[in-house]
């Protein structure tokens, strides 16, 4: 009750009283302060009102589907390094070496779940539809596995145009027979090749 008065006591302070017409009548008086005695009053009066209403209760609680058991402990295995590659020191890297291992884990999360419902066949449509609106998996990145040519595909900078220089792909979207270099690396998230001929 004293911290709420004393907020009221500070909003009010640093609010110029000309342009306030929303306080009660009673609360401006001809200082440039208001009376802490008025704001008790008016916090009473305003408690009074609300008695007897109950707040909602926020419940949030998932209902996960069936099935959700068998790939929980891959995907927490999953979460728990990635939390590991987001709090791990990057001193020794270069600055774009440090993303490299945070995009190699959201990479084998979606080809888990891709994998599990279109190769395998393991997971129900309704579990697939759950990891993928819960965060796992990317859905964009599953949509591209989809395509011809994109089966392969490490992370979706690698096939953007406004991302490279010369607006062409990513050097690891070159097939390992038409590379120059041999052993290349993706400045994005670190791939070593991922055309779909390779």
């Amino acid at each position: 009750m004293k911290s709420t008065i004393f907020q009221l006591a500070v909003l009010v302070e640093v609010l110029p009283l000309s342009g306030i017409s929303v306080l009660p009548q009673i609360l401006v008086s001809s200082k440039p302060r208001l009376s802490v005695k008025a704001l008790v009053t008016d916090v009473k009066a305003s408690n009074e009102k609300k008695v007897g209403i109950m707040p909602k209760v926020k419940t949030n609680r998932v209902q996960y589907p069936e099935g959700w058991e068998l790939i929980e402990p891959t995907l927490n295995e999953l979460q728990a390094k990635m939390r590991e590659a987001e709090n791990d020191p990057n001193d020794a890297k270069r600055k774009c070496e440090a993303l490299w291992p945070i995009f190699k884990i959201a990479h084998q999360k979606s080809r888990y779940i891709f994998d599990l419902y279109h190769r395998r066949k393991e997971i129900s449509k309704e579990l697939y539809e759950f990891c993928m609106d819960q965060g796992y998996a990317d859905r964009n990145l599953i949509a591209k596995w989809k395509k011809p040519g994109y089966e392969r595909l490490c992370c979706l900078r690698c096939m953007q145009p406004r991302d490279h220089n010369f607006q062409t792909t990513c050097v690891c979207r070159v097939p390992k027979h038409l590379r120059e270099e041999k052993v290349i690396e993706c400045m994005h998230c670190g791939c070593r090749g991922c055309a779909s001929g390779d």
